[in-house]
């Protein structure tokens, strides 16, 4: 016992300490490469043309040889490489949810610090689960939760200055609000089955879809077991909420900062797959086999990985009370999005853009990040999809000599460039990481 507990100090010291220094050392390196491919709005207005271009790296067969080769030397250089990860998944999980039933009876007695210390137990059970927590939560608040940690709480005292109690109604969180929630977030994914903005759902089984149900619930849904019962009594200003949602204001501010999306959640996807650090976080998002509305959370994650998103909820809501950014208007939107736009499978041809990230869940060394032509440059599309694919009224091709890296877009007749506006921040995807 006393062995095995310092191996799990071991991994959580050196071994997450070795994944921050490689996150943060290749942070800003895409932001060396084209605009275009960094900057979704410089793409959008490339494409917006209509006009064949290309996108040319002149040391881009560098840039991407030395992170791939990065990836697997990190991967050979964690603790616990050759332990049997596959047997111990298992453990993991029963250890995790039994975490995270203490985390949600704590939530329903109403303390916060229980709640929080009983939460802090998976990262001693699930070292590598810490790098990757914070890492990706850093890059999800930075993208989703800035605008609403900015705008909603002046918002929310502007008008409780200007309108008298009696003329701004709320909506009080408390246990009939968590059950409607729950309920309508089941009821869209379960639309989702059927048909989505996309078009036509590709059919599953029922067996596969009980799975999801199930486990989608555990996965994802649980977050609001432990977030809103700690809150309870909180409440919703209703037109704090409207005038955000409508003027946009919290949408704007992060949709600013969503330009640059791609790269950060490549990288921290990409080595949420490496091999070790998988089982300890981003496998239990990937333990069901494809995906469907289910297994969508606020974005795609496994429920080990949301611990500091969690927090700044928690954050928002008790130290300046207002609503948790997970229930503003852009938010929503986003998962609502997250649900039919990347874990839902279409009935299109096989790698279609519209199943991207459907194809991850499937292929899962593939396509790790949110942009068609970041991943080809990054050769992370499928093998058997080659070195080009069409792509929102393109036919996207990437070319390579000793040194450069070009990606041509050629305009496709019939299939007008629009519809790379129709996909919100993201959709779409050669092997790497694990």
């Amino acid at each position: 016992m006393l062995t095995h507990l310092q191996s799990l100090l071991f991994e959580l010291t050196s071994g997450n300490a070795k994944l921050f220094v490689f996150y943060f050392r290749h942070f800003l390196e895409p932001f060396s490469l084209p605009r275009e491919l960094v900057d979704d709005s410089a793409m959008k207005a490339k494409v917006a043309q209509g006009k064949e271009f290309e996108i040319v790296v002149p040391e881009g067969k560098k840039f991407v040889d030395s992170y791939d080769r990065g990836i697997e030397q990190l991967g050979r250089d964690l603790p616990g490489l050759n332990r049997g990860l596959g047997s111990q998944f298992t453990t993991k999980q029963v250890i995790f949810w039994l975490i995270r039933c203490m985390s949600i009876a704590s939530a329903f007695a109403g303390s916060f610090w229980m709640t929080f210390f009983s939460s802090l137990l998976q990262f001693l059970f699930l070292p590598y689960s810490l790098f990757v927590a914070i890492c990706y939560g850093l890059e999800t608040v930075f993208v989703l939760y800035s605008g609403h940690a900015l705008v909603f709480p002046p918002l929310q005292l502007l008008i409780r200055s200007v309108l008298p109690a009696q003329y701004n109604p709320t909506v009080t969180i408390g246990p009939w609000f968590l059950c409607v929630f729950l309920v309508a977030d089941q009821l869209l994914c379960f639309a989702c089955v059927f048909k989505t903005p996309k078009g036509k759902t590709l059919p599953i089984s029922t067996a596969r879809l009980l799975q999801s149900v199930v486990y989608g619930f555990l996965n994802c849904k649980t977050y609001y077991l432990v977030l809103l019962p700690v809150i309870f009594g909180l409440e919703i200003p209703i037109f704090a909420w409207l005038i955000d949602a409508a003027f946009g204001l919290s949408a704007k501010i992060s949709s600013f900062n969503g330009r640059f999306w791609g790269p950060l959640f490549y990288h921290v996807h990409r080595m949420g797959h490496i091999q070790q650090v998988y089982p300890d976080a981003h496998r239990f998002h990937h333990y069901l086999h494809d995906c469907t509305a289910f297994d969508a959370h606020i974005f795609g994650s496994g429920a080990p990985e949301e611990w500091l998103i969690l927090m700044c909820d928690f954050v928002l809501a008790l130290c300046f009370g207002c609503i948790p950014a997970s229930l503003s208007h852009h938010v929503l939107g986003v998962s609502w999005y997250n649900k039919w736009g990347f874990h839902t499978r279409s009935d299109k041809p096989e790698f279609h853009a519209d199943n991207f990230h459907a194809d991850h869940h499937s292929l899962h060394r593939v396509n790790f990040g949110i942009s068609v032509p970041f991943e080809l440059f990054m050769k992370t599309t499928p093998a058997k999809m080659g070195d080009k694919t069409e792509w929102f009224g393109f036919l996207l091709q990437r070319l390579e000599d000793e040194r450069k890296v070009c990606l041509r877009f050629t305009p496709v007749k019939n299939q007008p460039a629009t519809d790379f506006f129709a996909v919100k921040r993201g959709s779409s995807g050669r092997a790497g990481g694990s």
